[in-house]
């Protein structure tokens, strides 16, 4: 579930004894000062560590731990997510690494967060990616098979990113980065039809949790007592994907409904919605140009396709799997809501 992360101790009181120190670039030892002390902790009795990155403020003492706490604990590339206790164990291991207290590292803040999980599926990760067209008013962006989607503050000048979502085939990943055994057994699930699909959010400040109902977490600490919540935010990501591969044009419809139709089937979905937006004359009418696509889709999405109750129904099948291995993470009493809704879609639409 946590991936990377940026965790700050203001007031360190331990050392480095067990880091290797990183070299310092050629110009950074002409200067008169250096500003860190670089650092990489690596997990021992791994054959090939994933390190995570250690910087210390030589002025102000504060130390920045960076990098995924999920490959630094599991090895390198690994399909397997961090459980609440072995985020606490990881937590736990990286003090003792740095000689402080335990407490000192559960009451360090963070940013950057990255919340994510790898969901088995029986789609090529390509096919899903560029299916997913819409996440409310984020920026998207797709590279190949991975798509993103960023969401900007609107008061900053320029505008930074606040959260960001990004969905992955972990399975060529897993080809491309692991060892000979991660390759085999990557080219075996491809073969019977098994691929993973990793999602992946990132809540850049504090404000990001505030604005996602998430603002009780401000610690490490609160993040390994928080898990469930973590879930649920999730989930509601996912939730909130648009799909969309065909219209089944002939499905019954009226002459509105038709003309989007056409629209999308010729332009696909971000040339029809552009198209529109240009036509608008406030806020409203962009929110009803949107829903008018996304109530099209909903309602007339080809079944022969790829489609959001397919997604579904990965997503349901995840978390069931996750409420066997994970039961002290994933408490149904908090997405019971969701995972009904979700359940509801998917026996329609089987």
């Amino acid at each position: 579930m946590i991936d990377k992360i940026r965790i700050t101790i203001e007031n360190f009181t331990g050392n480095f004894d067990n880091c290797v120190k990183k070299i310092t670039r050629k110009k950074a030892v002409e200067q008169t000062e250096i500003r860190y002390n670089n650092y990489l902790l690596k997990k021992e009795l791994q054959a090939y560590p994933y390190p995570l990155k250690v910087r210390q403020d030589t002025k102000t003492g504060k130390v920045r731990i960076i990098g995924s706490i999920r490959r630094w604990y599991n090895h390198r590339y690994y399909y397997h997510d961090l459980s609440s206790t072995q985020l606490a164990d990881a937590i736990s291991e990286i003090a003792t690494a740095l000689n402080i207290p335990l407490d000192e590292i559960c009451n360090a803040k963070f940013s950057q967060c990255e919340i994510g999980q790898s969901v088995r599926t029986k789609y090529p990760v390509g096919e899903i990616v560029t299916a997913m067209v819409k996440h409310g008013i984020a920026e998207r962006t797709q590279y190949a098979t991975t798509v993103y989607f960023n969401n900007k503050g609107f008061n900053d000048k320029p505008p930074q990113r606040v959260k960001s979502i990004k969905i992955y085939d972990k399975s060529r990943e897993h080809a491309k980065h692991g060892n000979e055994r991660q390759v085999k057994l990557t080219k075996h699930l491809e073969k019977i039809g098994v691929y993973f699909m990793r999602a992946e959010t990132t809540l850049y400040d504090h404000q990001a949790f505030i604005d996602n109902d998430l603002g009780h977490i401000r610690t490490v600490g609160d993040l390994i007592n928080n898990y469930p919540c973590l879930f649920e935010y999730w989930t509601r990501e996912i939730s909130r994907f648009v799909v969309f591969t065909a219209i089944d044009t002939n499905k019954k419809m009226s002459k509105k409904e038709r003309l989007v139709a056409t629209e999308l089937e010729e332009l696909g979905y971000e040339l029809s919605l552009e198209k529109a937006l240009k036509l608008c004359a406030n806020k409203h009418q962009r929110s009803k140009k949107r829903k008018e696509r996304e109530d099209v889709i909903k309602k007339y999405q080809s079944k022969t396709e790829y489609r959001k109750q397919l997604l579904d129904a990965d997503v349901l099948r995840h978390l069931h799997r996750k409420s066997k291995i994970q039961q002290g993470d994933l408490v149904f009493a908090r997405n019971v809501r969701i995972l009904k809704k979700i359940e509801k879609v998917v026996k329609k639409n089987a």
